[in-house]
């Protein structure tokens, strides 16, 4: 199985994509002017943004507060 797994991932060449991305980034992740922001997604997304949610790190992300700062970024990319 995970060879099979590993030959899908290797195989997967993503396409551009149209619509808005969200890249959710955790703090711990350093950024600086050699840094991408949008952690090499913006080649696929000409529309994406990034958000970090503060205080927690990859896994906070989906803690109920990290949920929150993810919902309403998402509120505001979709009245646009």
């Amino acid at each position: 199985m995970t060879d099979e797994l590993d030959a899908l991932a290797l195989a997967y060449e993503p396409r551009p994509h149209p619509g808005p991305v969200l890249i959710v980034r955790s703090e711990s992740v350093p950024v600086g002017p050699a840094l991408d922001p949008m952690l090499g997604w913006r080649a696929y997304a000409e529309n994406c943004e990034s958000v970090s949610v503060p205080g927690f790190g990859h896994e906070g992300a989906f803690s109920p507060a990290g949920c929150r700062v993810m919902a309403a970024k998402i509120s505001l990319m979709a009245c646009r």
